[in-house]
């Protein structure tokens, strides 16, 4: 057992539970309960809120949609109770456990509508409802988890109580409801949320022309046509193949034959693009199945869409050779991905489409993480692109802006943890020669491995998608060297080369030989691998039937185990310009960096795709605590003796993991445990047990009370595992008692007289009780022994005191150490103002008081050494002072006695002030400026009325050349002026200031 500091884990909540029973012990699983139980009448209404999208503002409205127009695709999907969804985390956690009767037994639809779809009684009720509104009934899941509708724009309305507008965004016309629809009250239980009400959808990536050619060349020319002017080399399959050591497995007869693949898209693809591709590169025939969803409309032709999917389906099939492709296609994404996991159309999905995280709308939420745990059950594996907007996820990266303006954010369903997110990468050649200058026969240049770093061309116009989601929970398997302790499911898991503007993909697509890059390439380059995994798997009777489920975890602990089946990518970032107002906005960017293991910009990293095959294992490890002792009563400070077993009960070893031990004050949870020591281990092999026992002190001020002792195996999460539950367990002593310390503070001398001093504490406590000591004044410093164990002491100074009497004090252990210190006796200041004006007064720097204009002022000080100054106060004009500052200091007096005597007058050093007085007898305003043509001229900025007699203009420095205009236009100094000129001898002494009175007459 090791010693540690004393630390708190702050923001890991503790939360014990017990391991569920197994939910499936046969193939046929019972039926659900109905869970519709009232009378469905329309009047009583349940509004489904979250359901209008962000996009359908007022200011795009265009008004609405003709009421005959049909939505002819709408899905009500069906929500789970809270025991089906229960029950289904069970089995998803089984299926991948090795250990589990329910390992890779995948569920067909019907079993999965069994157990966890709805009843039949209950979608009757539900078709009853949407028949009598005049909307007919398109079709039934398999799944029985949803149900597609379709109607008129003025009966769908009316069945859902909203209205159907169109709206303006970008360039483009889209159809969405204005307000929350809703539904009868009864049905409330069952459905979830709605979808087919709009049509904005999925986002995709932005396709990169490189260079046009006809395509009728000849086959034997079709990869010259990839060449760029730039001088860029355009990626052949040959060369994914090449760098990601894919060859390997196609000489072992490894290529795709005999297995399947879902590419999701929303446009009707042209064979021929698809054909020429594979022509240009030698690839053997072979045409995807396209598929068009039963009862959907079919799509609007968009060149965009159509370039995403011819990139999905060539590169696709350009891994995996022979691949059975099923384009699965409708005008949303979600009916195509619906329509095959419904249906299982194949083992593998792609999808390289993104849905910002934060839309404030959560029905997509919801049916995508529905529907994607589904396909795990059925042992789907879901691929998707973790976007190109770098680390702002719901930005646009077409190019319109280069600011991010809303904060970080990771994409749908990529940050789903039942989907694998599939990243991007960069070559960073270097100076290391890479490339042939010659292509091969199938048009490939690579030699082997390239270098990568982090895909970040352009940020959001073009880096990879990454960082933690605000959805969703970190998963029990999300762990490992580098996976941010931030509670989040982090994206992406792996990546690929994605550069569009380096070495892009190359592309045919509407007859013309383009290139193209981004997550929307390295994801169907990836889910191709993963057909290759299932094929090998199949032959080596690894597998029965093709299909994995989830394959995060087994990617995780791979990674930690086969680290060389990874390219570990370390350098770059996916960091983002943005504005500096905007949310997460520090110095004009945001984002993440890449560094050793894990990160949020490449995940794992890149593939070594033939030791990722080979090296595949669904074993994984799974701690658990299987008992925890101690001793019940402990001193504080002194040893708790305790014993803690830890066993792997999965079937695959551990790598190095912590056992960290804590008291708590809840037995269930607690957000800030006290850890007080752990113990280390660097393997522990599967069905193994080992125990650790020892001895450890207290953490220094362990407050009395009762604690609950508990051990955490992983506490750093570094070991892959599908279950966390068995990782936790409180003692099996029961509570322990940590008894109270007692202290008793005793001193030589508490008072001391002003001129401060010092002194000591001891302090008595028993033995293993420890103590902090602390002084609550600032003029109490202590100068020993802030901390001890037991008896001891400590020793403190008093500074002096120039105030008025004072107490403080030190603290120990709960108790307060009082000390009194005495003030200095006062004395009198005595100002004599001789000058017409008064004056502020300063001692040592703080403002005492005011002395009177050509009075007595006293004033009481503390008896300390005195630094005295006074400055006059001067006369104002519209707030701003006239004439010069008068500030005279005094000598330091170091011993005062009971009176001291000042004078204030005219001279400063060697300085002479005097103060012009006026009297006017004229019969206009005069304007007053004093020493005018000076350095030190100080117009007053006055004016002194008609008839008006002894004004006086302020204090001014006395020269040989000090002179004074009086303006006879009282408003400005242009007009005429009288001027007196050298009146130095004529200033006068009067009552200890000079001065001179200036007659002005008519």
């Amino acid at each position: 057992m090791t010693k540690s500091k004393a630390r708190k884990v702050q923001s890991r909540f503790i939360v014990l539970s017990t391991c569920l029973l197994s939910i499936l012990g046969t193939n046929r699983l019972s039926a659900q309960p109905n869970r519709i139980l009232d009378a469905v009448e329309v009047s009583r209404r349940t509004v489904l809120t979250g359901s209008v999208h962000p996009s359908a503002k007022l200011e795009n409205d265009q008004g609405p949609v003709d009421s005959s127009t049909v939505l002819p695709y709408i899905t009500l999907t069906f929500a789970k109770s809270e025991q089906q969804q229960t029950d289904l985390d069970q089995l998803l956690r089984d299926q991948l456990d090795s250990t589990s009767p329910m390992f890779h037994r995948w569920l067909t639809p019907e079993q999965y509508a069994d157990k966890f779809g709805a009843s039949q009684e209950d979608i009757d009720k539900v078709k009853a409802w949407l028949e009598s509104a005049g909307l007919k009934t398109v079709k039934v899941a398999r799944g029985r988890d949803f149900l597609v509708t379709s109607g008129g724009v003025q009966e769908v309305g009316s069945a859902l109580r909203t209205r159907i507008h169109y709206f303006a965004v970008g360039s483009k016309r889209h159809f969405a409801n204005v307000t929350e629809p809703s539904m009868p009250e009864a049905l409330a239980p069952l459905i979830g949320s709605i979808q087919g009400l709009n049509d904005f959808g999925f986002r995709r990536g932005r396709p990169i022309k490189i260079e046009e050619k006809d395509q009728r060349q000849s086959k034997s020319l079709a990869p010259k046509f990839f060449s760029s002017p730039l001088g860029m080399n355009i990626l052949a399959p040959d060369d994914l193949a090449t760098i990601y050591n894919v060859k390997p497995l196609y000489q072992q007869g490894i290529d795709g034959s005999g297995q399947s693949l879902v590419v999701i898209g929303r446009v009707r693809v042209d064979m021929t693009d698809i054909q020429l591709f594979r022509s240009a590169f030698n690839l053997p025939p072979n045409d995807p199945e396209q598929i068009l969803v039963p009862g959907a409309s079919e799509p609007t032709f968009d060149e965009v869409n159509l370039m995403e999917a011819d990139l999905d389906l060539e590169w696709a099939g350009a891994i995996a050779l022979k691949v059975a492709i099923k384009y699965v296609f409708a005008p949303g994404l979600f009916e195509a991905v619906q329509y095959s996991v419904d249906n299982v159309i194949a083992p593998v999905i792609t999808f390289s489409f993104g849905l910002c995280e934060l839309p404030k709308y959560a029905e997509s939420v919801q049916e995508l993480r529905q529907m994607a745990q589904r396909a795990n059950a059925q042992g789907i594996t879901w691929i998707a692109s973790s976007g190109d907007s770098g680390a702002a996820g719901c930005e646009k990266h077409d190019g319109s802006s280069l600011w991010a303006k809303t904060g970080l954010a990771v994409s749908l369903p990529a940050s789903i943890p039942e989907v694998t997110a599939i990243g991007g990468t960069r070559f960073a050649e270097g100076n290391g020669d890479y490339w042939r200058s010659t292509p091969n026969e199938n048009g490939g240049t690579a030699n082997g491995y390239i270098p990568e770093t982090s895909w970040n061309d352009s940020g959001i116009n073009g880096s990879t998608g990454g960082g933690g989601s605000i959805l969703f929970l970190k998963p029990a398997w999300q762990s490992g060297l580098g996976v941010p302790f931030n509670g989040r499911r982090n994206v992406p898991d792996v990546s690929l080369t994605a550069s569009w503007s380096h070495q892009p993909y190359a592309l045919v697509t509407g007859g013309q030989y383009l290139s193209n890059g981004g997550t929307s390439a390295s994801a169907p380059s990836f889910a191709a691998m993963i057909v290759l995994l299932n094929q090998y798997l199949v032959r080596n009777a690894a597998l029965s039937q093709p299909g994995l489920g989830n394959i995060n975890p087994s990617l995780y602990y791979l990674s930690q185990t086969v680290p060389s089946a990874f390219h570990d990518i370390t350098t770059g970032n996916n960091r983002v310009l943005c504005l500096s107002d905007s949310p997460d906005c520090v110095n004009l960017y945001f984002g993440f960096s890449a560094g050793p293991g894990y990160d949020q910009v490449t995940g794992l990293g890149s593939v070594d795709a033939y030791k990722l095959v080979k090296s595949w294992t669904s074993r994984l490890p799974l701690l658990a605590v299987t008992e925890l002792t101690s001793n019940t009563t402990i001193q504080p400070g002194a040893q708790i003796a305790l014993s803690v077993t830890i066993a792997n009960q999965g079937d695959a070893d551990t790598g190095a993991f912590k056992v960290g031990l804590f008291l708590l004050n809840s037995a269930v949870t607690d957000p800030s445990p006290l850890f007080i020591g752990g113990c280390d281990y660097q393997v522990l092999s599967s069905g193994a047990t080992n125990r650790c026992a020892g001895s450890l002190p207290l953490p220094t001020n362990t407050p009395a009370g009762r604690y609950f002792l508990l051990a955490r195996a992983d506490d750093f999460n570094q070991v892959t595992q599908l279950d966390r539950a068995k990782n936790i367990r409180v003692s099996d002593s029961g509570v322990v008692t940590v008894s109270a310390c007692s202290y008793n503070l005793t001193g030589p001398t508490s008072a001391f007289p002003a001129g401060g001093g010092t002194g000591s504490i001891t302090i008595s406590t028993q033995t293993g009780c420890s103590w902090n000591a602390a002084s609550d004044s600032s003029w109490v410093t202590l100068t020993s022994s802030r901390s001890g164990s037991g008896t001891g002491s400590i020793g403190f100074s008093v500074g002096g005191n120039t105030g008025s009497s004072r107490t403080g004090g030190i603290t120990v252990g709960g108790l307060r150490f009082v000390i009194a210190q005495s003030t200095l006796p006062a004395v009198v200041l005595q100002f004599t103002n001789k000058l017409i004006y008064a004056a502020i007064i300063k001692v040592n720097g703080a403002l005492v008081g005011t002395a009177n204009a050509s009075g007595v002022s006293s004033f009481s000080v503390p008896a300390t050494s005195l630094e005295v100054s006074f400055e006059m106060i001067r006369p104002t004009f519209f707030g701003a002072p006239i004439g010069e500052p008068l500030v005279g200091y005094y000598n330091t007096i170091y011993n005062p006695v009971v009176t001291q005597n000042f004078n204030i007058t005219n001279q400063i050093g060697s300085q002479s002030y005097f103060a012009p007085v006026i009297s006017n007898n004229s019969n206009s305003s005069l304007l007053i400026g004093v020493n005018g043509g000076l350095s030190s001229e100080n117009r007053c900025y006055c004016t002194v009325g008609p008839r008006t007699s002894n004004v006086s203009v302020g204090y001014y420095k006395l020269s040989a050349e000090s002179n004074l205009r009086a303006y006879s236009d009282g408003s400005n100094y242009f007009g005429g002026y009288y001027y007196f000129q050298s009146f130095m001898p004529l200033v006068e002494l009067q009552t200890g200031i000079l001065r001179k009175t200036f007659t002005i007459n008519p």
